[in-house]
């Protein structure tokens, strides 16, 4: 079975972040050889949204960066971030100073 991981993380930065782990994958195109490492799950968003998104993500022990994601999660969290603002833009709140109760949009 083919899976595929949009997200790498360094080893050190998993290990830090106590992520839960998955299982195992093996990584193609990384390097020359085809490398086995373990998978953990990550709850992401971006940095003005609201609502988090898990992200599989393949663990790599000597990584040059502490996070590397791939174009469709970073699509998916700019998806997820829009359709918060969206639905914060769509609820109406009430301001209510004494005896002058408004409705604002």
């Amino acid at each position: 079975m083919t899976v595929v991981v949009s997200c790498v993380v360094k080893a050190e930065v998993a290990k830090s972040l106590n992520l839960p782990k998955l299982g195992e994958a093996r990584l193609r195109g990384l390097s020359a050889e085809v490398v086995s490492d373990e998978t953990v799950s990550a709850r992401m968003k971006m940095a003005q949204g609201r609502g988090f998104s898990n992200v599989m993500c393949a663990v790599i022990e000597n990584l040059n960066y502490s996070l590397i994601l791939g174009s469709d999660t970073v699509e998916k969290l700019i998806v997820k971030m829009t359709q918060w603002q969206l639905l914060s833009a769509s609820i109406a709140t009430y301001s209510c100073p004494p005896r002058n109760c408004s409705l604002i949009y």
